[in-house]
C-alpha cells in the first residue's frame, strides 16, 4: 500500500500530463459549467482538458443564452412604437418606423423613442459620443432582431488607409491617418494589436513572468518615493469620535488588535493626492522610477513620449501603470522615470525585482502584429503579419472585417436616473483604456478602482437589465454600478478581455457612516453569465468588485481566467451578499496572498440602518478550483476562499475547494460547514484551514483529502500575529481567539493523528505539533475523525471525492 500512496503524491506535483485525479476534477469542473452555460470549447481549453486523454472537445461554441436564458417578454411594449437603426445603410432623415426605412445612429433612434423600444440591425455602430439615457428614457428598450449581432464600439474607424512601406524597414508599413488624439488601442478585425513594447509578447496571452522584463531595484536619490514631502499637511479621520478605526478593527469589538498598529480611518492629501478624490486608506507611497532589464538605450524622446511602464506592485498584489517621463540607458539596467500614474491600487509600495514591461516605443516596432501612432505628424506605424498590401480592401465599408480602428470613448452607454431601462442582445467593445485615468479608493480594502465603464449605471437608477449581451475588449472596466442604484439585473452576458475588471458595484458613503448622505448600490442580481480573460492590463482587478454595497446575489456564473480574485467583497459595510453554485477558477494567476473569493472587513461601519454589524454574507455550493493554469511559484498562501483582514460575518457552506483550503485571518463571526476541500496543499503546502485568531469562528462538518505532508490544519490564537500561540494547558482565556474546530473528517498520510498543525504554546521554545487527542481533550475536533489516505486505492479513493463534490453541487 505504500506504493499506492506514493503514486498519489502526483497531487502535490505538477506534472506534463494530467494525472487521473486532475481530469475527473476538471471534466467535474466542465460539466457544471456546461449545465450553465451549454457546450463550451473555450470552458474546455481553459480547463487544459487536452491534457485528458477520455476528453472530448466540445464542438458548439459556448454561449450564456442558450442553455438557460429565457427570450424577453416584449408585449410590454406591443402598444409602443417600434424605431429601426441600421449604422451602416441606415439615414437620420428615414422615419425609422420601417425594417427598410431605418435610421442612422443610435441617438436619433432614442431622441425619436425616448422611452419605447430602438432595435438595432446586424452590424457596427462606431459612436462619436457617449449615449446618455436619463429619467426621461424610463421604460426604453434597445435590442437587435433575432439572430442578429448589433456592435456599439468605441474605436473610430480608420478608412482609406493608403500604406506604404517604411523608408526605414520595408517589412513595417505606415500610412497618413486623420486622427487628432493618441489611442492607446488598435483593432485589427476586431482583436487587439500590440502597442510597440519591450519585451515583445501580447498581453491577452501572457501571464507573469513569461514575456516581462524584472526590476533591479531603483537609485532612490534619483526616484526618491512618492511623496518626497506634504505629509504634513495632510489629514486623517476616523469615525466615531476617539475610537481607532485602523486597517484591522474587529467591528464588534470596537478595539483596535491590528498587529501594525498606527493609522486612521482616511487620510487625505499627502501620499493620498495620487487618488481622484485625494484621500486614502493607508497612509503609503509609490516610487517614481526603476532600474531594470529592459534594454533602453535605443530609445529617442520622440519614441517614447507617448510610453507606458506596467509595473508589478513588489508585493504582487496588483500592478501600477505610469507615462515614462524619462529614461536612461547608459548602464547595464536601464532606468525608467515615472509621470503620471501609480493609482491602480491603494497599497503602494518600491521597487524591488518585481515584473513590468513598457509599451508605446517608437524603436520598439519590431515584431509582427505591433503597431504605433506618430501623433505630431498623424502617422500610423504597423509591423502586419503580411506586408502584402492590396489596394482593393483600402476603401472597404466600415463593417468589413479589413479595418483597423483605433479606441477613443471611455464610455459607450451612461444610464443616470430613471427605471426600467432594458439593454438586450448588444455587443459593447474598443471602449478605450483607463489605466491612466485616476483611480479611488473606495473603502478599507487593498484595491482602487476607476469609477467608470464601457457601460455605466449610476445614482439614481432602478430596475436596469443587462441580458444576453457581450462586453468583449474594452480597455477598462466592462460595467460600472455606482451611487443609488437598486434591483438591477445582469444576467446571461458574457464579458471577456476586459482591460481591467469586468462589474464593479461601489458606494458613496463618506467615511464609514452611511447617514442621509450615503448612496449605496442595493439589491443587484448577477447570473447566468460568462466572465473570462479579464484583467489584461489592471492585474487588481476582477470579474465582481463589491464595495460599500448591499444584498448583491451572485449566483449561477461560470468566471475563469484573471490575474487576481474572481470575486471581491472590499469591506464590511452592510453585508447581505449571496454568491452561490458559480463556477470559478484558474484565478490569482499572476499574483499572490489572495484567493479566487476573496473579502475584507478592516474598518466599522454604521450602515444605511444605523447598524454596526453588517448582514450575514452566504457563500455556498461553489465550485473553486486554483488552477489548473498561472503561476503558482509565487509563494504564499493559495486559498480557495480568502476571508482576509478582519472579515466577519459570513457562512460558507456545501462548496467544493481544489488545491485551496480556507483562510481566516482576524475578524469574528464566520462558519465553515459541512464544505469539501481536496488536496489543498498542491501549490504551497496550504492546510486545509489556516484560521489567525479572532471569536465566533467555526469550522464544523468539513471533509478534506490532505496531500504529501502539509498539515491538514493551521490555527493560531495569537489576534496580533506576529506569533503563532495556542496553549492548551494554559490559564483562563488562553484559547480564547483560537477557532472552534469539531466534527470534521480529515484524510491524511497513514491516519496519522499526531500531526494536525503547528504551532507555539507560550513557552518560549518555538513550534511545537499538536495532535488530535490533545484537541479534543481541551473540547476542540470533537467528533473528528481521520482516515488513511493508503487505504484506498487511486481509483476507489478519486470516485468518493467526486461523489461527494456532485452532490454538494447539486444541492
Amino acid at each position: 500500500m505504500k506504493g499506492v500512496f506514493l503514486q498519489l503524491l502526483w497531487l502535490a506535483q505538477r506534472y506534463t500530463h494530467a494525472t487521473n485525479f486532475e481530469c475527473e476534477i476538471r471534466k467535474l469542473a466542465l460539466e457544471t459549467a456546461e449545465a450553465l452555460l451549454g457546450p463550451s470549447p473555450r470552458v474546455y481549453d481553459a480547463l487544459q482538458l487536452l491534457d485528458c486523454d477520455s476528453v472530448q472537445r466540445p464542438t458548439a461554441t459556448s454561449s450564456t443564452s442558450t442553455a438557460t436564458a429565457v427570450t424577453p417578454d416584449n408585449d410590454k411594449d406591443k402598444d409602443k412604437d417600434t424605431i429601426y437603426v441600421d449604422c451602416a445603410n441606415g439615414s437620420d432623415n428615414n422615419n425609422g418606423k420601417d425594417l427598410a426605412f431605418p435610421l442612422k445612429t443610435i441617438q436619433a433612434g432614442i431622441d425619436k423613442n425616448p422611452s419605447g423600444t430602438v432595435v438595432l440591425r446586424a452590424g457596427t455602430c462606431h459612436l462619436d459620443s457617449t449615449i446618455n439615457l436619463s429619467s426621461k428614457n424610463s421604460g426604453i428598450t434597445i435590442t437587435t432582431l433575432p439572430g442578429e449581432e448589433a456592435i456599439l464600439s468605441g474605436a473610430r474607424i480608420l478608412s482609406n488607409l493608403d500604406f506604404e512601406p517604411s523608408s526605414f524597414n520595408p517589412k513595417i508599413l505606415q500610412a497618413k491617418t486623420a486622427l487628432t488624439f493618441r489611442p492607446t488601442s488598435l483593432f485589427l478585425n476586431r482583436q487587439r494589436m500590440v502597442w510597440a513594447r519591450t519585451p515583445n509578447g501580447n498581453p491577452e496571452l501572457d501571464l507573469q513572468p513569461e514575456n516581462w522584463a524584472k526590476c533591479a531595484g531603483v537609485d532612490k536619490t534619483v526616484y526618491p518615493p512618492f511623496p518626497p514631502g506634504g505629509e504634513e499637511g495632510a489629514e486623517h479621520f476616523t469615525w466615531g469620535g476617539d475610537q481607532p478605526r485602523n486597517n484591522s478593527v474587529y467591528p464588534v469589538w470596537g478595539e483596535d488588535l491590528d498587529p501594525r498598529g498606527g493609522g486612521t480611518w482616511f487620510h487625505c492629501g499627502g501620499s493620498g493626492m495620487r487618488f481622484g478624490d485625494g484621500c486614502t486608506h493607508w497612509n503609503s507611497t509609490n516610487p517614481t522610477g526603476l532600474t531594470g532589464s529592459a534594454d533602453v538605450s535605443g530609445w529617442s524622446l520622440a519614441g517614447a513620449r507617448p510610453a507606458v511602464a506596467h509595473v508589478f506592485q513588489n508585493g504582487l498584489w496588483g500592478s501600477w501603470q505610469f507615462q515614462v517621463a524619462n529614461f536612461n540607458g547608459s548602464n547595464v539596467n536601464g532606468s525608467i522615470g515615472f509621470g503620471l500614474g501609480g493609482w491602480q491600487e491603494s497599497r503602494g509600495g518600491g521597487i524591488s525585482t518585481q515584473p513590468y514591461y513598457v509599451e508605446g516605443v517608437f524603436e520598439e516596432l519590431d515584431e509582427m502584429g505591433e503597431w504605433w501612432f506618430d501623433q505630431d505628424n498623424q502617422i500610423l506605424y504597423v509591423y502586419p503579419n503580411s506586408t502584402e498590401v492590396d489596394a482593393e480592401d483600402e476603401d472597404e465599408d466600415e463593417d468589413e472585417d479589413e479595418d483597423y480602428a483605433a479606441s477613443e470613448l471611455a464610455t459607450l452607454i451612461h444610464i443616470e436616473g430613471g427605471e426600467n431601462v432594458t439593454l438586450d442582445g448588444l455587443v459593447f467593445t474598443q471602449a478605450r483604456s483607463t489605466f491612466l485615468e485616476k483611480h479611488v479608493v473606495p473603502s478599507g480594502g487593498d484595491w482602487a478602482y476607476y469609477r467608470g465603464g464601457a457601460v455605466e449605471i449610476f445614482g439614481g437608477t432602478s430596475g436596469t437589465t443587462i441580458r444576453n449581451s457581450k462586453f468583449l475588449r474594452n480597455g477598462g472596466n466592462d460595467l460600472m454600478i455606482f451611487g443609488a442604484v437598486t434591483k438591477t439585473v445582469i444576467e446571461y452576458n458574457e464579458f471577456a478581455w476586459s482591460g481591467d475588471s469586468s462589474i464593479l458595484s461601489v458606494g458613496d458613503v463618506q467615511f464609514g457612516n452611511a447617514d442621509g448622505s450615503a448612496a449605496v448600490p442595493t439589491n443587484l442580481q448577477i447570473r447566468y453569465n460568462e466572465f473570462h480573460d479579464l484583467g489584461i492590463y489592471g492585474k487588481q482587478s476582477a470579474a465582481f468588485f463589491s464595495a460599500l454595497s448591499c444584498s448583491t446575489n451572485f449566483s449561477d456564473n461560470v468566471l475563469y481566467n484573471g490575474p487576481r480574485a474572481g470575486i471581491n467583497l472590499n469591506d464590511g459595510f452592510c453585508g447581505g451578499h449571496t454568491v452561490s453554485r458559480n463556477v470559478i477558477f484558474n484565478f490569482v494567476r499572476e499574483t499572490q496572498d489572495h484567493g479566487p473569493v476573496n473579502t475584507w472587513n478592516r474598518a466599522m461601519y454604521e450602515n444605511v440602518d444605523g447598524s454596526t454589524e453588517p448582514a450575514w454574507t452566504y457563500i455556498t455550493n461553489n465550485f473553486i478550483m486554483n488552477g489548473p493554469s498561472g503561476n503558482r511559484d509565487l509563494g504564499n498562501l493559495f486559498p480557495c476562499i480568502d476571508n482576509d483582514d478582519g472579515s466577519a460575518f459570513f457562512l460558507i457552506e456545501g462548496n467544493v475547494c481544489v488545491y485551496g483550503g480556507g483562510k481566516n485571518f482576524l475578524g469574528n463571526d464566520k462558519i465553515w460547514r459541512n464544505n469539501l476541500f481536496a488536496f489543498p496543499g498542491r501549490w504551497s503546502g496550504d492546510p486545509c484551514l489556516q484560521a489567525w485568531g479572532g471569536v465566533n469562528n467555526l469550522f464544523t462538518g468539513n471533509v478534506c483529502y490532505q496531500n504529501g505532508t502539509s498539515y491538514p490544519l493551521g490555527l493560531d490564537g495569537s489576534v496580533r500575529g506576529k506569533e503563532c500561540v495556542v496553549d492548551y494547558d494554559g490559564g483562563e482565556g488562553a484559547l480564547e481567539f483560537v477557532a472552534n474546530t469539531t466534527n470534521n473528517t480529515y484524510w491524511v498520510a497513514g491516519g496519522d493523528e499526531e500531526r494536525m498543525f503547528s504551532c507555539g504554546d507560550g513557552d518560549g521554545d518555538g513550534d511545537r505539533v499538536f495532535g488530535l487527542m490533545e484537541m479534543q481533550g481541551a473540547g476542540f475536533e470533537v467528533g473528528t475523525v481521520v482516515e488513511d489516505l493508503e487505504s484506498v486505492g487511486e481509483e476507489e479513493l478519486v470516485e468518493g471525492i467526486l461523489e461527494e463534490a456532485k452532490e454538494l453541487l447539486s444541492r
